[in-house]
């Protein structure tokens, strides 16, 4: 079990790296998802043949137009997401980015037929003021930050999916690949490979050994990671009222998902 807890906090804080490797990356956001899918799917694809299991074709055959539409929505997903860190700090976009589990929990109701239970729907008001609290205390510091917290907000709400972003992406004038550094070769290897190959398998082997609850709990290395090392690689900060904004969505998740059956 240890073990299995060291596996996911290591995903997760590769999960915190992303930006700073995005930043490096002389790709648009499009461009840039495209080949992380296309690469760390292929990954994930070889670990499932070697472990013997490989794919159901069957289940993926009965399951085609959800999977479908969750490529497409995991397209918009990771789009959105790295644009967020294109638009303003790699903090606030994450942070916004982990008010997934709020949008989930308003959607229930209509989508899953579940009552929300008061201590849910305090959560959902005390994440939302958080992220007032984002958005205020950007400080008026323009359009571009405030975009960026869209961004981010708007990937979070999205949740799911991958499936359009190559016709996308060759209309747009596929990915020019010359002229590139040494640097931008390397952070979109590490994003294609480690980020999302690796990580995803590390992620999806410790999700099948842990405790619901721990995996929650051991999922919120990824935002204050993340945090940490823009401010400490990026020289990136929060102002005092973000902080208390982030503080606030990700208090809130948390409690909310540690709730006891």
């Amino acid at each position: 079990m240890n073990s299995m807890k060291w596996l996911m906090a290591g995903a997760m804080l590769i999960f915190g790296s992303i930006g700073l490797f995005a930043r490096r990356v002389p790709l648009s956001s499009a461009q840039i998802s495209l080949l992380r899918a296309a690469v760390g799917g292929l990954c994930l694809l070889a670990a499932a043949a070697a472990v013997g299991n490989g794919l159901s074709w069957k289940r993926i055959r009965a399951n085609a137009r959800y999977l479908l539409m969750a490529g497409a929505f995991i397209g918009m997903n990771l789009i959105l997401f790295f644009e967020a860190f294109r638009w303003t700090s790699i903090a606030t976009g994450t942070v916004c980015y982990y008010l997934a589990p709020v949008f989930m929990l308003c959607l229930a109701p209509w989508l899953l037929r579940e009552k929300l239970a008061r201590r849910t729907v305090l959560c959902v008001f005390v994440s939302l003021c958080g992220l007032a609290c984002v958005v205020g205390g950007s400080g008026g510091a323009g359009r571009n930050d405030l975009l960026g917290i869209a961004c981010g907000v708007g990937a979070a709400e999205l949740l799911l999916a991958a499936a359009f972003l190559a016709p996308y992406v060759l209309v747009k004038g596929g990915v020019p690949l010359a002229g590139w550094d040494g640097a931008g070769w390397s952070c979109l290897a590490a994003l294609c490979l480690i980020h999302t190959g690796l990580a995803y398998l590390m992620y999806f082997t410790a999700l099948r050994r842990l405790p619901a609850q721990t995996t929650a709990a051991l999922s919120y290395i990824d935002p204050l990671s993340a945090i940490l090392m823009s401010w400490l690689v990026l020289g990136e900060s929060m102002t005092p009222l973000q902080l208390a904004g982030g503080a606030l969505i990700l208090g809130a998740t948390f409690l909310n998902e540690m709730k006891k059956d």
